[in-house]
């Protein structure tokens, strides 16, 4: 048997008048559209601001009254919750016996049937943009994910401005406190959703304290002539192909890739310490040197046989446009999870998928991979983020901002998220198959 989704009797269509009912209910008591009860309240107070005291009052008991209606609402917010909670957990059991008839166990096997019929609803476009303050003296980096453990979208992400303040200076780098905007916990709330109340402290980690993770990431050291330390040549012949470059980023040198040779040189390393279902962080800085007009950069992670994905089906890589590099160090980072069972390989290959042509070279420094972190309190709602150090040390009075979108477009993620707390479980509906969900069938 399947659970019926759509159509008479599907538990999406049954669900998507709840929510609908859910969403008329917030309308009227949070809503900000002309027309709606609380714009139409406080366009009538906001007619009287600036008025004598005896016209101010005139209106004094809507500003109580306003809030003690908008609470006297919530009990039926509340059992709309639990109607849709009965609801999933009953027709879900009446397909398939559940070991515990709990939400997280109806919501797995809801998720498992949409899985297996290629069943899914509309994705969110999300996004985290990290920006350094203006006055900075330290020119370290932060890297932002927003995927999960297994690889799949944030689509619950909460949208916020997080502010990132220096709290101590440290020769690795620096102590970077992360805050988010002040939660709303309850979803049921016309104010939810708010931010994620975010607090997490997190260190800016250089090479020389990388080792458990990357070793030679600074490439300082060629004990061999040309060949970095900690790092093999499977392709490429050292001091022809690449070498030692000299004023590096951070330090007195970086790896360069001497363009011309035709070879597309493959440095790699044997990782050992990683764990799959494990976000991290890379970071490095690249920048160039003769304005290549083509080549391609990439640093990705290899099981001998092809790139290591996650449970996703994401690539750990990232390639770099050579053609897009200028004449000054620029950042580039990810963050990667490994699928379930970790290979029995992995290696971290810094490699030219195009080669790079003559009269050009490129040039790579402070290379650093370290598990990242989710900043908020609930597995969905919050992005997670790793700190590397530059070349001059994050001081106290430096600053970065992060900016996460959300435009929340996906009425049965938001849905689901209200009803079930799926923030809270890590539970995103599938986004993608071959039969959509349709959205319409929640009323707005």
């Amino acid at each position: 048997m399947a659970i019926t989704l759509t159509g008479a009797g599907g538990l999406f269509t049954r669900l998507g008048k709840l929510a609908g009912a859910l969403n008329d209910l917030n309308t009227f008591r949070g809503g900000t559209s002309s027309g709606q009860l609380v714009l139409a309240v406080t366009d009538a107070l906001a007619e009287v601001d600036g008025d004598t005291a005896a016209i101010r009052y005139a209106l004094q008991g809507l500003n109580a009254a306003l809030p003690a209606g908008q609470g006297a609402l919530t009990p039926l917010a509340n059992a709309l919750r639990t109607a849709a909670q009965n609801l999933l957990i009953a027709q879900v059991n009446a397909d398939t016996p559940l070991v515990q008839q709990t939400v997280p166990y109806a919501l797995a096997v809801l998720k498992a049937q949409m899985l297996s019929g290629g069943d899914y609803v509309s994705p969110n476009t999300v996004s985290a943009t990290p920006a350094a303050g203006g006055s900075n003296t330290g020119n370290g980096a932060i890297v932002c994910g927003t995927r999960d453990p297994y690889g799949y979208q944030l689509d619950n992400l909460l949208a916020e401005t997080l502010q990132v303040s220096v709290t101590a200076e440290e020769s690795a780098g620096g102590s970077l406190l992360f805050q988010g905007t002040k939660s709303q916990a309850d979803p049921l709330n016309w104010q939810w959703p708010a931010g994620s109340g975010a607090n997490a402290l997190l260190t800016a980690i250089a090479p020389a304290a990388n080792t458990g993770y990357v070793a030679g990431g600074d490439f300082e050291t060629f004990t061999v002539a040309n060949l970095p330390d900690g790092w093999t040549a499977t392709l490429g012949t050292a001091g022809t192909d690449f070498g030692a470059a000299g004023s590096g980023y951070a330090g007195a040198n970086a790896l360069k890739f001497i363009g011309g040779t035709g070879v597309l040189t493959n440095l790699t390393q044997t990782l050992t310490a990683l764990t799959a279902r494990t976000p991290y962080a890379i970071n490095f800085w690249v920048k160039e040197s003769g304005s290549p007009a083509s080549g391609v950069l990439q640093v990705d992670l290899y099981n001998g046989a092809s790139i290591i994905q996650d449970e996703a089906g994401n690539n750990c890589s990232l390639a770099i446009n050579l053609t897009s590099l200028t004449t000054s160090y620029v950042a580039h980072g990810a963050i990667w999870s490994i699928a379930d069972p970790l290979p029995a390989t992995v290696t971290l290959r810094l490699h030219l998928t195009t080669a790079c042509p003559a009269a050009a070279n490129v040039f790579v420094d402070q290379l650093t991979l370290q598990p990242a972190t989710q900043l908020g309190l609930n597995p969905g709602d919050s992005i997670y983020a790793a700190a590397a150090a530059g070349s001059v040390d994050f001081c106290l009075r430096d600053t970065f901002t992060i900016a996460v979108a959300n435009n929340r477009t996906s009425k049965w993620q938001q849905a689901f998220d209200r009803l079930f707390n799926c923030r809270a479980l890590g539970f995103v509906l599938p986004t993608s198959g071959s039969t959509l969900i349709n959205d319409s069938l929640i009323s707005d």
